[in-house]
């Protein structure tokens, strides 16, 4: 027969492979929140490319507008005015798409925030 286990040995034990544990998921934690952050500020560049885009397609579109109501400009195209509006509104999409986009890794990289603490206080 083999020795007897102590009760203070097995609470040890199972005290160890909770903190191994815990200390898996704080680093598995740490590595997703650095991943999400590493993504946010590629989103964050992303957003203000396209903020960019979208004060360019409004600039634009204020041109179209002033060339069309001048009295010395006989008529911009139908054909570039189209391409034009349908330009800005792609760039619109791809705006709201983004913002869109951060906000919800805003929300995730907050959630992992608020799990990392969790895990700490419970030290």
């Amino acid at each position: 027969m083999g020795t007897p286990v102590r009760p203070q040995q097995v609470e040890t034990d199972y005290r160890d492979q909770t903190i191994q544990s815990f200390a898996k998921s704080i680093l598995r934690l740490g590595q997703e929140c650095r991943t999400l952050a590493d993504e946010n500020k590629t989103l964050k560049a992303e957003v203000e490319r396209l903020t960019n885009c979208k004060s360019e397609a409004d600039r634009l579109k204020a041109e179209v507008e002033r060339l069309r109501t001048s009295s010395f400009v006989t008529a911009v195209p139908v054909e570039e005015y189209e391409k034009l509006k349908s330009n800005i509104e792609m760039l619109e999409r791809q705006v709201n798409y983004w913002r869109i986009e951060a906000e919800c890794d805003h929300g995730r990289w907050q959630r992992c925030l608020e799990d990392l603490e969790h895990l700490r206080r419970l030290k």
